[in-house]
């Protein structure tokens, strides 16, 4: 819910106070920084998880861990500069020095951060994993810009994000670092590295190409795209991805609840988890896309959208996003990953092209039409596979045919 409310407050303030070409620039430095911080994590995130999770493999995850931590910090100088390259590409003017300094070392920061949150989602400690989002620094950034404002007190977001992020990467870092003090010694056996390795790989894959429609399109939007024109739609897709925000909840429950169950074989406590984590989705995504259309003018009027398209598609998208979103979590650790792998390599080429082709045709309502397919298409599409291959459909209550084929 924190990282949901901070990134439509950090929108709407920085819409408010500087305008949407401010909003556009921060959203290309935001994605710029997570794009970078993808490669240099390289999925050891996921594979972290992966192990911690499975009882077997989890004496394994913190010398995981270090291991991957000290890998992530020796390759700083190539994803910084990867993150300054990137940025020079898909932003105009030329970047103050404090600002290739943040560029430089956020990649890193962000991959620290979402290492440690990778090794707290599958010990269960859901607290300290929801902190270690790359999202969450967003929210604090946006809760110290709102005090500023309120006291008329000028702050420069892009150093509260950085100062954001950093603290809270430390914070983790250190809590994981005193855990197990017997086991500090402790080195990974070759076998269980090179396993590690070959999951690391596959979830870089899998990470970049499942994201870029959610998080990395807007670099490739600035390609093209003026950041102007960015910071509107930045905006609408911000209060629409509030529909889905406890996707990031139910990423972090699932792994270490309701797959964990399944794993034992435990299917009648895995499917009662499933058909709770659906209800809880339907509920809370169905609950906000029907309040803001009860508020559709009030907000369209307050943001300045003046198309309805460019504000109920994005919303339609995220629905569909919310309804199926755990499709992907599913797949992800029940041996489903060369799935997401082809599924994710599909829709990130189809929705690059889409957006290019549709924004070329239809400008902002374009680019609005290309976020609801690229969306909810692929969610719909894997939601399918995942009914086919363990019978469980997004519904709250399962029927009990469905139930057996589990």
């Amino acid at each position: 819910m924190a990282t949901a409310a901070g990134q439509v407050a950090i929108s709407l303030l920085l819409l408010k106070a500087y305008g949407a070409a401010a909003v556009g620039l921060f959203a290309v430095f935001i994605s710029n920084t997570m794009l970078a911080s993808l490669i240099s994590r390289r999925g050891f995130d996921r594979t972290l998880t992966l192990f911690a999770v499975r009882p077997r493999a989890s004496r394994h995850a913190l010398p995981l861990f270090r291991s991957y931590a000290r890998s992530i910090v020796l390759g700083l100088p190539l994803t910084g500069l990867l993150n300054v390259l990137v940025y020079l590409a898909t932003t105009p003017q030329a970047p103050a020095p404090v600002t290739v300094i943040q560029l430089s070392l956020l990649p890193t920061v962000v991959a620290l951060s979402s290492l440690a949150a990778g090794y707290f989602t599958g010990t269960g400690r859901t607290t300290a994993a929801a902190m270690q989002q790359p999202g969450f620094p967003v929210a604090v950034t946006a809760l110290l810009l709102a005090a500023g404002f309120a006291l008329d007190v000028e702050l420069d977001v892009y150093a509260i994000y950085f100062s954001a992020a950093a603290l809270l990467a430390a914070s983790g870092l250190l809590r994981i670092l005193r855990d197990r003090p017997g086991t500090k010694g402790a080195g990974v056996p070759v076998h269980i590295a090179r396993l590690a390795r070959g999951y690391s790989k596959r979830y870089l894959v899998i990470n970049f190409f499942t994201t870029f429609s959610s998080v990395y399109f807007i670099s490739f939007l600035a390609l093209f795209v003026a950041h102007d024109q960015i910071g509107e739609f930045r905006v609408v897709e911000r209060l629409a991805l509030v529909v889905a925000f406890n996707l990031t909840f139910i990423n972090i429950i699932l792994p270490a609840g309701a797959i964990g169950r399944r794993l034992d074989k435990d299917h009648a406590r895995f499917e009662r988890a499933m058909r709770q984590t659906f209800l809880f989705q339907y509920a809370t995504g169905l609950g906000i896309f029907l309040l803001y259309l009860a508020f559709m003018d009030r907000i369209m009027a307050w943001t300045g959208v003046d198309d309805p398209l460019l504000y109920v598609l994005p919303l339609a998208a995220q629905l569909v996003n919310a309804l199926t979103g755990p499709a992907r979590v599913i797949l992800m650790y029940l041996g489903g990953q060369r799935v997401l792998q082809v599924s994710a390599v599909a829709e990130t080429l189809g929705s690059a092209l889409l957006y290019w082709w549709l924004y070329a045709a239809w400008g902002l309502t374009g680019l609005a039409v290309a976020y609801f397919f690229a969306v909810a298409v692929p969610n719909l599409v894997l939601a399918g596979i995942v009914w086919a291959r363990f019978g469980i459909i997004p519904l709250p209550f399962v029927p009990a045919a469905a139930r057996r084929r589990g």
